[in-house]
């Protein structure tokens, strides 16, 4: 087992706090507040559960926590890094990367289908409104895979060298996924102008299909070296499993599941972007 870094230095208490934040923002009328001590970071919630939740979501990322004795379990102290929780979310950052970089046409694919679904009762806005929601699940399916992504001060690090280059790479593989999610999204937002300018020269289906196949190859330079992307993200004995994932297994094809553990009790509505094989819907 692998001992938590202890020291006081490499908690950035910002950080620290909005990841609280985040993870009880689904209790109405919950803040977190944040006490910086020499040696950690006390957080202090308004409830036992709120406790829960920000302790997970901050286990998740790497953190080594622990609950204050006579506060009734609703405060949390944060005392350091975790050379296995970092390692662990690492792994779930990579699996997440992974992925997304197989196929951003199977999102243009779902957001297609949501506009053909709404055409005929509220044609307005549809386009904004489509790409905001592929937006918002695909970032609530990251979350619900790898923990929350919040800012931080990148100039605080562990005093422990390892922990400092496991952070480092975890912010890396953080800044690739948002840079992931973003092609996604302009991805379908170029399939998406395509199918409405195609329809009114054809049918529905073969509008769909065509807008797609010629989304996919245009828009991958949006994203740079998606190749470097999946050199990074691989992972040996393991293929990806995008359009079926396993059985309890959650993957983009499926919706993220609401927990008011680790990741926090974001709940997207509707169905979870990217799902389903790009096509036409049956």
């Amino acid at each position: 087992m692998t001992a938590p870094e202890r020291r006081g230095g490499g908690l950035d208490p910002g950080h620290i706090l909005s990841v609280a934040n985040q993870a009880i923002s689904g209790v109405r009328g919950s803040v977190a507040h944040a006490v910086v001590t020499p040696d950690s970071v006390r957080v202090c919630l308004p409830s036992r559960r709120a406790a829960a939740d920000a302790a997970g979501a901050l286990t998740r990322v790497g953190y080594q926590v622990a609950g204050i004795d006579g506060t009734g379990g609703r405060d949390v102290r944060v005392i350091g890094w975790n050379a296995a929780g970092l390692e662990s979310r690492l792994g779930a950052l990579r699996t997440v990367l992974h992925l997304l970089d197989t196929s951003p046409a199977s999102t243009a694919a779902v957001v297609i289908q949501h506009v053909r679904r709404q055409l005929a009762s509220s044609p307005d806005l549809l386009d904004a409104e489509a790409l905001a929601a592929a937006r918002f699940q695909l970032r609530a399916w990251v979350l619900s895979r790898s923990g929350i992504q919040t800012p931080h001060d990148p100039a605080i690090l562990p005093a422990d060298l390892g922990n400092a280059l496991r952070l480092r790479a975890a912010w890396r593989l953080e800044s690739a996924v948002d840079g992931l999610v973003e092609r996604h999204v302009q991805v379908a937002g170029h399939a998406l102008h395509l199918f409405m300018s195609l329809r009114q020269h054809g049918t529905d289906d073969q509008a769909e299909r065509t807008a797609i196949h010629r989304a996919g190859p245009t828009s991958g330079s949006a994203f740079p070296a998606p190749g470097s992307v999946r050199r990074a993200a691989r992972t040996p004995g393991q293929s990806p499993r995008f359009f079926r994932p396993a059985a309890g297994a959650d993957g983009p094809g499926r919706a993220a599941r609401p927990s008011s553990r680790p990741g926090g009790s974001t709940r997207p509505g509707g169905r979870s972007f990217p799902a389903g094989r790009p096509g036409p819907r049956r």
